[in-house]
């Protein structure tokens, strides 16, 4: 089975144009990106009869994905979800499945959770389980990078471009307003440039839990060579 998260995202990602962003601030809010929160239905999992790999081989058999909602504080709690729901809630959200939180509806009880650990068969990517982490205040995240204000680089408009190191920030959530994606901004950027965090509009309810002066996003490279441009000179 496949850990998804970098790969995971890419494997439903749609192609799509590097989004260009023009606004007179150097940094744009991303709140219109933060949608209302959305919501999964599941139902308990009994340990006896649902809680082994047979069992959960014939629950995936029947349209089910087994899963555990921990941590919070609160003792681990067995569930199912539906896999065609939980499917259309990751194609919808490629890049952002595991840092959204979802009301996740068992019983009469809605859990607030963001998944955790969801895990695709190689071959056909069903989704083979996934885990539901309790959301609280100071909930860790890692949330990937969106590069806008292109056309605002003459270097990446004369074709250099960004060679990417770090595809994600971790951070703290302090309430449930995680946006999908963090936006760097690369007005100004010239060759040679390094891609830190000063260039990265990170919301007031996000804490930075990696403090490392020297965290790279990305660099500025030059040209790209084509197939049939690499060898003249």
């Amino acid at each position: 089975a496949t850990i998804l998260r970098g790969a995971f995202a890419r494997s439903f990602l749609p192609a799509r144009p590097p989004t260009v962003v023009r606004c007179p601030d150097r940094f744009i809010s991303v709140a219109s990106d933060v949608a209302a929160r959305p919501s999964l239905a599941g139902e308990p999992r009994c340990p006896d009869t649902e809680g082994g790999s047979k069992q959960c081989r014939r629950l995936r058999q029947r349209g089910w994905v087994p899963g555990i909602i921990y941590g919070g504080g609160h003792r681990e709690q067995l569930v199912k979800v539906d896999s065609k729901e939980l499917m259309r809630q990751i194609r919808a959200r490629p890049v952002s499945f595991e840092n959204c939180v979802f009301d996740l509806l068992v019983g009469d009880q809605t859990h607030k959770v963001v998944p955790r650990q969801a895990q695709l068969h190689p071959v056909t990517d069903e989704v083979l389980s996934v885990n539901f982490l309790r959301f609280t205040e100071g909930t860790a995240v890692s949330i990937p990078f969106r590069y806008v204000n292109e056309e605002a680089s003459a270097a990446l408009k004369r074709g250099s471009y960004v060679l990417q190191v770090t595809n994600y920030l971790k951070v703290a959530a302090m309430d449930d307003r995680i946006p999908a994606e963090l936006e760097v901004d690369l007005t100004g950027v010239k060759p040679k440039d390094v891609i830190r965090l000063d260039r990265v509009n990170v919301p007031e309810n996000l804490k930075v839990l990696d403090t490392d002066p020297n965290f790279v996003i990305g660099t500025v490279v030059g040209v790209r060579v084509s197939g049939k441009n690499r060898g003249r000179g």
